[in-house]
């Protein structure tokens, strides 16, 4: 991952009256907040990788393995707005990257999760840097089989056209 030099503004957290102390932290590019006291000492760490320093300038940069890993954009299980549904689930769970990121990736590819019946459960998108390797089977191993109990994993080929692994 590359960087420009790059400072992040520290933001106080709403809600506190003018001349109170208040708590605060930086918005990391990767959409998380970093809560930290404004100048403090110490480095914070996203889990994103990013370190800064408690001025908001970055002092590391951790390159985070990518392939595998996945997130749902369509539950066909659970409908929307239903408790349980899966729609911006992301894994496996040490991942650190958002739904909007996976999708956005250059080496994602679009997959669907079906079971033995050929009813399609899931959608989503998982990154594969390398191709269609066993980071492929991600989804289905580590979300569509233990979660709803799917058998089947196909992704998008370069024709357009869906093919089962």
């Amino acid at each position: 991952m590359k960087t420009g030099l790059m400072k992040l503004a520290w933001i106080r957290d709403a809600g506190y009256p003018a001349g109170v102390t208040a708590p605060g932290g930086f918005n990391c590019p990767c959409g998380k907040h970093i809560p930290c006291k404004y100048g403090q000492a110490e480095h914070v760490r996203c889990s994103c990788g990013m370190v800064y320093d408690g001025q908001g300038w970055i002092v590391k940069v951790e390159e985070q393995p990518v392939a595998g890993i996945w997130t749902i954009t369509k539950d066909l299980v659970t409908g929307p707005g239903q408790k349980g549904n899966a729609v911006g689930v992301c894994g496996p769970s040490e991942c650190t990257l958002s739904s909007a990121q996976i999708r956005a990736h250059k080496k994602s590819r679009f997959f669907q999760l079906f079971d033995a019946d050929e009813n399609l459960y899931y959608e989503g998108y998982c990154v594969l840097p390398d191709g269609l390797t066993e980071d492929a089977f991600h989804p289905l191993d580590n979300f569509g089989m233990p979660n709803a109990g799917a058998t089947s994993i196909k992704y998008r080929n370069v024709a357009g056209l869906m093919e089962t692994l």
